[in-house]
Order: C-alpha cells, then structure tokens, then sequence
C-alpha cells in the first residue's frame, strides 16, 4: 500500500472527526438559540394575554359602581356556596373514615388484639384487688404489732 494512500485514509478520517467535532461544538449554541427562540414566543403570548387582560380590567373598572352595590349579597352567597363544599366534603371524608374503622375492626388481628385487651384488663383488675388486700393486710398486721410493743 503507497504511503498516499495512508495519507489519504489519515486525512479523511481526520476530516469526518473534525465534522463531528464541530457538529458538537455547535449544539451548545443552536439551544441557546433555540432557548431564545421559545423565550421570545413566549414573551409574544404573554403581551397578547395582557393586552386581553387589560380590556377586560378596563371594562371590569366601568362596572365596579353596581359591583359594588351588589358585593354583600355575592359575598353572602360565595360563602354559603363554600360552607355547603365543605359541609359536603366533610360528610363524604367521615363516611370513608367510618368505613375504614370497620373494616379495621373486622380484621381478626383486630379481635385478637381486643380480646387480648379484655383479658388483660381483667388480669389487672384482679391484680388491684388482691394487692390491695394485701396492703390492708399488712396494715392491719403493723397495727397489731405496734399495739403489742406499745
């Protein structure tokens, strides 16, 4: 193989890395212009949204008199519309808490664990009474002995 040929193998392969090289060189700035591109279009629809808001303020300000005229009825109505919402949303979230509690309640884990409270509750309460016999008891016998001593 004639050294030109190499050459020439070297210089093209040189040439296709240079292209990729400069191909991604290049994105850095195409997204920044694209970035620019989407920020102008952006700028575009938002002056057009405020020129729409600002006829409807315009008009909005000419009806503010009888607005104002008719404001605590509207208040008056917004808030009940608001207290019946939430009325109904607290209803719907107290149904859905008592279905929960029953299904809770219905698990066996659940009964497990409640007649195990029972009969622990009982063990306690035959626990009281005989320590309190007990303390009586001795009560009682301290009395005794200090009546003998003294």
């Amino acid at each position: 193989m004639p050294i030109t040929t190499d050459v020439r193998k070297f210089g093209d392969t040189l040439v296709a890395q240079g292209k990729v090289t400069i191909t991604e060189s290049t994105k850095p700035l195409y997204a920044l212009v694209g970035a620019n591109d989407l920020a102008v279009a952006k700028l575009r629809d938002g002056l057009t949204v405020l020129q729409e808001r600002g006829v409807k303020l315009q008009e909005s300000v000419k009806s503010l008199p009888q607005d104002y005229k008719s404001l605590p009825t509207t208040v008056k109505s917004k808030a009940s519309e608001v207290t019946g919402k939430a009325g109904a949303k607290f209803d719907e979230l107290s149904t859905r808490g008592h279905k929960v509690v029953q299904q809770i309640r219905r698990r066996p884990a659940t009964k497990r664990a409640a007649a195990q409270n029972k009969q622990a509750k009982s063990s306690v309460k035959a626990t009281k009474t005989s320590t309190t016999k007990a303390a009586q008891a001795t009560a009682e016998a301290i009395k005794e002995a200090t009546a003998t001593l003294g």
